[in-house]
């Protein structure tokens, strides 16, 4: 189910009647969405209660940056009971920040029916699903990304991280960046390294999967990733890698 981001009035849960259970939760979600875009508080606040309440305030007193919706789709609903419903939510939106980029994530609501009315009690940032693959060759931004990106040291990648990454891999890398350069170890170097090989796993409309081979930096390592990507508005990014294998060469150091 996809969204038009163009939604000009946010009304009351309780006001959507004539539906099903499925169709009446994904209009809340649909609706609070836009209304959390909007930053205004008088519209997101009829939509919450309990955690997904209190994470809402907290969200908008630290955020300093703007943001666009530009699509949101209902990936999955799940209704578990009369009273409880979970619908999952993929988003791609544009940061405002310096520099401007774009996003792309799962968001999964829990909702309790109250009076009348779903309200959305949680909201978790989740993984993406992965998608049905199938044969074929990587598209060309994707290969273009992944070569570029595993080309470059750990300091070229800390500073161009939105440009490559998104979804769970944006804030997961970050982290692990922050940890290597705040106990200085060996990893940190302005060696770059060597893309060797990079072959296609399996490939879908809007997302694909890749192995990556890649060798160099300061302890001279040839690493084998697994890499999903994902297309956000236009542009390929990575949102999930996980290190299948390493091998140290025995010249580490050199």
């Amino acid at each position: 189910m996809a969204f038009d981001n163009k939604e000009s009035k946010i009304t009351s849960t309780s006001t959507i009647n004539g539906t099903s259970g499925e169709e009446q939760v994904q209009e809340v979600v649909k609706r609070y969405i836009h209304a959390e875009f909007s930053g205004d508080w008088r519209m997101i606040g009829p939509f919450l209660s309990g955690e997904a309440l209190g994470e809402a305030r907290n969200n908008l007193t630290r955020k300093n940056v703007g943001r666009k919706l530009l699509t949101a789709n209902v990936t999955d609903t799940q209704i578990l009971s009369p009273v409880i419903a979970i619908v999952t939510a993929d988003i791609t939106s544009e940061i405002q920040d310096d520099p401007v980029y774009t996003d792309r994530f799962c968001i999964r609501y829990s909702l309790l029916k109250e009076a009348g009315s779903w309200l959305i009690y949680k909201a978790e940032t989740v993984e993406m699903d992965r998608h049905y693959l199938s044969p074929g060759p990587l598209p060309v931004g994707a290969s273009r990304i992944l070569n570029e990106y595993f080309s470059m040291p750990y300091e070229q990648k800390k500073h161009q991280e939105t440009k490559y990454l998104a979804g769970e891999a944006l804030p997961a890398l970050r982290t692990a960046a922050e940890g290597l350069y705040r106990r200085n170890l060996p990893e940190i170097t302005s060696k770059g390294f060597e893309v060797i090989k990079i072959e296609s796993l399996g490939v879908a409309e809007q997302y694909c999967i890749a192995k990556v081979i890649y060798r160099g930096g300061n302890q001279n390592f040839t690493d084998t990733a697994i890499v999903d990507m994902v297309n956000v508005a236009g542009q390929w990014k990575i949102i999930r890698f996980v290190i299948f294998k390493r091998d140290i060469s025995e010249e580490r150091g050199n």
